[in-house]
């Protein structure tokens, strides 16, 4: 302690001696009486440089300081005391000093009274609240800037705070958050168990708790899916919870998968098209490499596509559907290679496994990359659709031909006609005209191929249908006639059956025809045909005294047609006549002797054959008169569904009569088989035909009772309609 002045008394100079305080003592001219040592050793200085100085004296003048001078000069003359008098001041030698003042004047003797001034240097608590002040407006800047919702609370839970992002995101307001607790949120709707059981029992006991996931429902926002982050800050007796609300992310990351799901599905359905599609599929790189081929394409063993490489593009020529070789720059892959967006398929030959293939190929660019992308080429085998075009236009071209030649031929017979019978000229040549068409429809339906005979006479005979049919009788071993062959024979049959029913054995009511034909193998030629037709029992016969063109016909035509020979019998008691020629020209397959035959011992009627579906027997009998009387073959009648359908498994017909309702049952099921296998047929019922099942609708209908005109009409027209020999 430096004493100044020795009148200090022993009391004063401890007390100043102990204060770590800064004191000093002026005198009334601001001259220093006293200083302690907090103030010699604050500031820096020695008693030698305090002594009897004016205070601005002080430390070379840098105590002149304004607010100092203020002070003393204006303030504390008018004032005795003044406290916290903040003065800040830059010192040389401690720098930088923000200091309160507390300065109190003293009445004393002699010298005009004291003033007492203690410093008080706030410099470091003001950096420190400073520095305070900073950090928590960097913390509250920070929390504003999180994107969580925070809540800090006490440890009582009770809000203290929440930044801006929990006061959006969950729709509340400041005053409605903060003070209350944390299960009152909200009307209570922060009342979660989840919550609690975190708040309560995890977090005093871990001290923190992190991405605990918790769903809840609120009021007004809805469904929530939310991470909660909780911390224990003990230190300041607070609680943080961080909110993260996962809704919408944990909706996408659901939508991400069921997409992925779906992209996987898609590629194992594509995989699957690829794998097992009966066309060759693949990719193919800007420089012509295959990065992908479906099994197809792997089997096909060779490039469709042009590589740099030439040895692989020399591996195989592509031509053109003319003939023209393409050159690889020409090819689909090569075409989309040099920058077109889609090249469509384009037919070419080429050769595939050392064979010669027809093939189309079309290409397509799929993506772009750094390194040039990838393209698909879809090639399709085509050589069968090839072939079957090349097939398409050599039956064109000879149904082309074939063609010209019916109508030299139809000509011919229009010419011959007239030249030889031209009273009856329309007559004669309108049955010759669907003696034509017959055999016509009959190479139809064997696809100009060989025919069985059985099917020739048949076709020929039918034309006949209204005559006692079961007059004509036939037989002989089951062959096949050459489609060459069949237009002669047809031709000879039909002016022989126009020629009995004209003149002949038909002409009459007892006379009967025979059509035989075999293999005789006798002959040292080789085996022959042999085919006749004798008739018996008609009017007494005699030679023509003319040739006329139906003579022509079954003789110089078949003889030319089939190159054979043809012998004629006018004896009185029936014409007969007998054809033979070399079974290689007319025979398909096997042409060997027969013994087994296509015919019974009875004669097979040609009749059509038309079954009855009746129930009332009365009726029924009525019905097959009325068919038998007009020469139809009568199948049944059926009184029962069961009964109808084994008859037209066991012999068929043409075409049917049914009556809709049979007792117990209806004739539906009839109708039904009879659809499928394509045989038309009338209904004969009491019914309307909005009353009837979609069966019968499209069947004429005839109501009971039916006027035998009206059944007879119906009944001739489908069997008349045109196809139905096919």
């Amino acid at each position: 302690m430096l004493r100044v002045s020795a009148e200090n008394s022993p009391l004063a100079d401890a007390i100043l001696d102990t204060v770590g305080l800064p004191l000093l003592v002026l005198d009334g001219a601001l001259r220093i009486k006293v200083v302690n040592t907090a103030f010699l050793r604050h500031f820096q200085v020695s008693n030698d440089d305090t002594a009897g100085k004016l205070i601005y004296e002080l430390g070379n003048g840098q105590w002149d300081i304004p607010e100092l001078r203020k002070l003393l000069g204006d303030i504390l003359p008018q004032d005795s005391l003044v406290t916290d008098y903040r003065v800040e001041h830059e010192f040389e030698g401690i720098g930088r000093r923000v200091t309160r003042i507390n300065a109190k004047r003293l009445e004393h003797e002699g010298d005009g009274g004291l003033i007492l001034v203690a410093i008080h240097d706030d410099t470091e608590r003001e950096r420190l609240q400073f520095e305070i002040e900073g950090r928590v407006e960097f913390a509250e800047k920070l929390i504003d800037s999180v994107r969580e919702a925070l809540l800090i609370l006490h440890w009582d839970l009770r809000v203290h705070s929440a930044n801006q992002v929990f006061y959006d995101l969950f729709n509340v307001d400041r005053s409605g958050t903060e003070g209350l607790l944390v299960y009152e949120l909200g009307n209570g709707q922060w009342d979660i168990p989840e919550l609690r059981r975190l708040l309560e029992d995890i977090l005093p006991r871990e001290q923190a708790f992190d991405d605990y996931e918790v769903h809840h429902t609120f009021e007004t926002i809805g469904r929530r899916v939310m991470l909660l982050n909780g911390r224990r800050l003990d230190h300041l007796n607070l609680i943080v919870l961080a909110i993260r609300d996962v809704t919408a992310q944990q909706r996408e990351e659901q939508e991400r998968l069921e997409r992925e799901a779906a992209l996987r599905n898609s590629e194992a359905r594509l995989e699957t098209v690829t794998r097992f599609a009966p066309i060759g599929i693949g990719m193919f790189d800007r420089g012509g490499q295959w990065v992908f081929k479906n099994p197809v394409l792997e089997a096909m063993q060779g490039s469709l596509i042009p590589s740099r490489d030439p040895e692989l593009i020399g591996r195989w020529h592509a031509v053109d559907e003319h003939g023209n070789l393409l050159p690889p720059e020409k090819w689909p892959g090569a075409r989309v290679i040099s920058g077109e967006r889609v090249v469509p398929g384009i037919d070419f030959r080429t050769e595939i496994n050392g064979e010669a293939r027809w093939v189309n190929v079309a290409a397509v660019p799929i993506a772009d990359g750094d390194h040039g992308g990838l393209a698909v080429a879809i090639i399709t085998d085509i050589t069968e659709r090839k072939s079957h075009e090349q097939q398409v236009q050599l039956l064109m071209r000879e149904v082309n031909h074939r063609s010209k030649n019916m109508l030299g031929l139809i000509q011919s017979i229009a010419h011959q006609t007239a030249a030889h019978r031209a009273g009856d000229f329309l007559e004669n040549f309108d049955e010759r005209i669907q003696s034509l068409a017959a055999s016509q429809d009959l190479l139809i339906r064997s696809e100009w191929k060989a025919v069985p005979i059985i099917d020739l006479v048949r076709s020929q005979l039918a034309l006949f249908a209204d005559l006692k049919s079961a007059r004509i009788a036939f037989d002989g071993p089951p062959l096949l006639i050459t489609a060459e062959a069949m237009q002669a024979i047809s031709m000879a049959l039909h002016e022989l059956a126009t020629n009995a029913v004209k003149y002949g054995a038909l002409s009459n009511e007892c006379g009967r025809v025979t059509i035989s034909w075999q293999l005789e193998s006798d002959d040292p030629a080789g085996v022959k045909f042999v085919m006749s037709w004798s008739e018996s029992g008609g009017p007494p016969v005699s030679a023509p005294t003319r040739r006329g063109f139906g003579t022509s016909v079954i003789t110089s035509a078949v003889e030319m047609g089939l190159r054979g020979t043809v012998s004629l019998d006018f004896a009185s008691t029936g014409f007969a006549w007998k054809m033979a020629c070399e079974a290689r020209h007319i025979v398909e397959g096997d042409a060997q002797p027969h013994r087994d035959t296509v015919s019974a011992s009875r004669p097979e009627s040609m009749a059509k054959r038309v079954l009855a579906v009746e129930d009332e027997p009365i009726l029924a009998t009525d019905l097959a008169g009325i068919l038998a009387d007009d020469g139809f073959d009568v199948i049944g009648p059926a009184g029962n569904v069961a009964h109808a359908l084994s008859l037209i498994d066991e012999k068929g017909c043409d075409a049917a009569i049914l009556d809709v309702n049979l007792r117990r049952e209806t004739s539906e099921p009839v109708a039904k088989k009879l659809n499928e296998k394509g045989i038309p047929f009338v209904v004969v019922t009491g019914f309307s035909h909005t009353q009837l099942a979609d069966v019968f609708r499209s069947a004429p209908l005839i109501s009971k009772p039916y006027r035998k005109s009206a059944l007879r009409k119906e009944l001739r027209r489908l069997l008349e309609s045109p196809g139905r020999d096919e």
